[in-house]
């Protein structure tokens, strides 16, 4: 009797869970058939439920291999007569030879060559022959071409060679194997079997149709049966979620290996003489003594029975024991167990037990055997909107027409392919991930080709906001900004509500800018709308915290300084510096000292090993005498100064030993912790417009448009070898080995409308020689110079000087350039005044009465003469340090 499939649950993982019911009667072998390959599943799995007063009695399955241990013979597909009846030898066989049948034992089988003539070609034929002992005396050989039966006449050879073709037939059949349940009963009843098997994982497509008051969902599943049979009006369900799953081999025979004893041979002896026994006097305590030996003697056999039980999987008595709890449970506790972990009277459904998501499909289903279909899961509406993402790590020029997918159907939707429908017509393709209830995702399905969007990327630095000193060692911190500027042209008729993704930079917050809606773990989203036919400018600015130390045992007076008017220290940390730099320059002086002494010492050695090695060589006549005594006395006076030397060297030594220890005590008892107040960063009017206003946000730094003709790069044309310019981050790298003065100009020159112009460079490293410079010089200018030398203005950073058209005395201005310092140059073309800032300060203005510059081409210009020197341009993307006003 064959149990039909009446239930089917498809698992998300690769498991299909089936369920076969049918009435029975009385007793019934119910036979279930599986391909070889999921043998292992079902002995794991395999459930039976005999109700109403039946019982499963035991269940029996084929094993492993195509033929039994103990089979007599064997097939080939050649020769397959030949070689059976080579097989086997010694068996008793009757033939049928002309006319007359022979009993007798298989000798073997014999090849021989019979001599052919065929059209007239002399040939030879290779043919087989039986041979027989027919009795004890006779032997008679068979042409096997000339026989015409054979019957076998042992009982075993037959049933081997019936169980062979059996098997062989079987092996046919893919493999399959058969599962007998043994079922025993009286009376009508419900039999039900479940397991669990590979299959296909189950797939799922979406469709979406726009244009409607809300958009509709439509999703199908697709299941393959791979299955030997066809699934006729099946109950299929659905299943959402990863439960564990894995193969173990428990139809493969096991076989525990055992450890191999080998007999040991000894040589025989003659027996031996044993002593007497001395006689004892009987005692009581004999007696007792023998009962209790026997007494741990069975103590311990048992502890040893015990031990040896608990190391084999089942014994007996836990199978009794078992098989008595067993008893203990009612058939009916047992599927209420079973029942209440599905309730088919549901559409859809979330297990409790586990993060499980259960489609039950309410129409019953039809699949044949190695074939698919496509399963309704779902329709209705969800909550969705339009939008363009623009995201430019996945296409650079145009932002994707995308939906902003909610998951209001309450329902984990697996992840597929999405087609998008648009009032009936086609409009692209997306991928949709799994989403649980209530999650947004946005699916870009299409390109928007009627947005173009481009974008530049900048960085600088501002000035010191923080510093503190802590065991010796100064600590200040600036902002860096980070900045890009998104040109977003929308040319479509339509307004698009516009998602701006932008890379998160590591360790940076984001500042002046508008709050994005939302953010991932990589970017930021930021949402606002582009009116049809226009465009607008979006900049995204980024900050980070960069710390600066310094070790104040070692520090100079001009650091000191600097570090006084950039507002990192007070005047009374100045004071206390001072006494260090003081005692600084004290130890410089005792060094000099000591390694002019030190010298001195070293001659004196030398000069003594010269006069040592001149003795070496002198004789004893009288003018080597002499000079003999001359050498001695010198060595005496080399001596007396060689420690006259080592004493003030010791001297020396300790001073400084002691003034170190002096100089850390008073750096190690510094304690300053101060926040700087930096003034607000802005941007010229005159460059950017300095608001602008999306999703009613007013944004101090969101520039709406630039003047194209500004100044905002490099000119590339003009750049000498081994000078390295950066149009991403603008910056420029001095990497030449040799010096030569040169000029890098900006890509634009200052129009003739501006009224107030102004850029910053920051040094971040000044090089070799400190030759960095900030100015602007005329189109005449020659490159292979410095700004400030001919027709050209120029703060120099080398000696703190400002040149004007002359490149000799020039005149102070403000202090030497160091590294992180930053400088601004502007000019101020109502009032003819040029102007510079340090550090965020105004240092100076300069009038240009005669028009020498101001009404010409003027180029914001940056010198360098300095191997590895490096500075970050400013040419007004992102805030200044200096904060422009009225008066600059």
């Amino acid at each position: 009797m064959v149990l039909p499939v009446r239930k089917c649950v498809l698992f998300r993982h690769g498991i299909g869970y089936f369920e076969r019911e049918e009435k029975i009667q009385g007793d019934q072998n119910l036979v279930l058939t599986f391909k070889e390959d999921v043998m292992n599943d079902i002995l794991k799995s395999l459930t039976t439920y005999d109700n109403g007063g039946g019982y499963v009695s035991g269940i029996s399955y084929e094993g492993m291999g195509s033929k039994q241990p103990n089979i007599l013979i064997d097939l080939e597909s050649e020769k397959s007569m030949s070689k059976l009846l080579a097989e086997i030898q010694g068996a008793k066989i009757a033939v049928n030879y002309a006319g007359k049948t022979y009993e007798g034992l298989v000798i073997g089988i014999e090849e021989k060559k019979k001599r052919e003539i065929e059209d007239g070609i002399p040939g030879y034929l290779d043919l087989d022959y039986l041979t027989l002992l027919l009795n004890e005396n006779e032997i008679k050989t068979f042409s096997l071409i000339e026989i015409d039966d054979v019957e076998f006449l042992d009982e075993e050879i037959k049933r081997d060679l019936q169980h062979l073709l059996d098997v062989l037939i079987s092996s046919k059949k893919k493999s399959i194997k058969n599962v007998t349940v043994f079922c025993k009963g009286k009376k009508k009843r419900t039999f039900r079997a479940t397991y669990i098997i590979p299959l296909p994982v189950w797939k799922t497509s979406y469709r979406v149709m726009l244009g409607a008051q809300e958009p509709i969902l439509q999703g199908w599943a697709i299941v393959d049966n791979t299955t030997e049979e066809d699934w006729k009006n099946i109950q299929l369900e659905l299943v959402s979620g990863l439960p564990i799953s894995f193969i173990h081999d428990l139809y493969s025979p096991r076989f525990q290996v055992r450890p191999r004893i080998e007999v040991q041979d000894e040589a025989a002896f003659a027996p031996p003489v044993l002593e007497k026994a001395l006689e004892r006097e009987e005692s009581e305590d004999y007696e007792d003594y023998e009962n209790e030996n026997e007494d741990e003697c069975e103590y311990e056999e048992k502890k040893y029975k015990e031990e040896m039980c608990d190391e084999i999987s089942f014994s007996l008595s836990s199978i009794s024991n078992l098989q008595a709890k067993r008893k203990m449970v009612s058939k009916e506790d047992k599927m209420k167990a079973f029942s209440n972990s599905v309730k088919p009277d549901v559409q859809t459904r979330k297990s409790e037990a586990v993060d499980l998501c259960h489609y039950i499909i309410s129409v019953p289903v039809s699949v044949k055997r190695d074939q698919s279909a496509l399963v309704p899961i779902f329709q209705g509406n969800f909550s969705g909107e339009q939008v363009c993402v623009y995201n430019q790590s996945v296409r650079d020029k145009n932002p994707m027409s995308s939906i902003l997918f909610k998951n209001t159907t309450g329902l984990i939707l697996e992840g597929g392919p999405i087609t998008m429908y648009e009032k009936g017509e086609y409009i692209g393709e997306g991928m949709l991930d799994t989403i649980q209830p209530n999650d947004t995702k946005t699916i870009p399905y299409a390109v928007e080709l009627g947005c173009v969007v481009e974008s530049d990327y900048g960085s600088t630095s501002q000035s010191f906001f923080h510093s503190a000193i802590l065991n010796g060692v100064l600590t200040t911190e600036r902002y860096y900004y980070y900045w890009r500027k998104y040109k977003i042209n929308n040319k479509s008729t339509k307004k698009l509500d516009f998602i701006l993704e932008h890379k998160i930079t590591s360790n940076t917050e984001l500042v002046y800018t508008i709050d994005p809606f939302e953010k991932t773990e990589n970017y930021y989203r930021f949402r606002f709308n582009v009116p049809a036919k226009e465009h607008i400018t979006f900049v995204v600015v980024e900050r980070s915290r960069q710390p600066d130390t310094y070790y104040l045992e070692s520090v100079s007076q001009s650091s000191v300084d600097s570090w006084l008017y950039s507002n990192l220290i007070n005047k009374e940390i100045k004071e206390t510096l001072y006494q260090i730099v003081q005692k600084l320059q004290s130890k410089n002086d005792l060094n000099r000292q000591l390694s002019t002494l030190k010298t001195e010492l070293n001659d004196h050695i030398r000069n003594q090993r010269r006069i040592c090695e001149n003795m070496k060589t002198l004789k004893d006549s009288q003018d080597q005498r002499e000079l003999r005594d001359r050498y001695v006395q010198e060595l005496t006076t080399s001596e007396d100064e060689i420690e006259s030397l080592r004493e003030k060297i010791k001297v020396l030594e300790k001073e400084l030993q002691e003034m170190a220890k002096v100089i850390r005590q008073i750096v190690h008892e510094i304690k300053y912790d101060a926040t700087i107040d930096v003034p607000k960063p802005s941007l010229p009017e005159s460059q950017v417009k300095a608001h602008a206003s999306i999703n009613n946000k007013k944004l101090p730094y969101f520039p709406e448009k630039l003047d194209e003709n500004l100044p905002s790069g490099f000119d590339m044309d003009m750049v000498k070898v081994g000078i390295s310019c950066n149009s991403q981050d603008f910056t420029i790298h001095d990497q030449r080995s040799t010096t030569e003065p040169i000029t890098i100009r900006s890509n634009f020159p200052i129009p003739d409308k501006t009224k107030i112009y102004y850029f910053e460079i920051t040094i971040e490293d000044p090089g070799t020689k400190s030759t960095v410079v900030i100015g602007a010089v005329l189109d005449s200018h020659n490159l292979v110079g410095l700004p400030g030398w001919d027709d050209s203005i120029g703060f120099h950073g080398d000696d703190g000087k400002l040149y004007f058209c002359e490149s000799k005395k020039g005149r102070k201005l403000g202090s030497k350039f160091s590294k992180n310092d930053t400088i601004g140059f502007g000019i101020d073309f109502s009032t003819k005044n040029f102007f510079f800032t340090f550090n965020g300060k105004l240092i100076k203005t300069i009038r240009d009465k005669k028009s020498v510059l101001i009404g010409k081409t003027l180029y914001p210009s940056i010198g360098l003469n300095s191997p590895n020197a490096k500075v970050s341009v400013n040419f007004g993307s992102i805030p200044f340090i200096h904060q422009l006003k009225s008066k600059y």
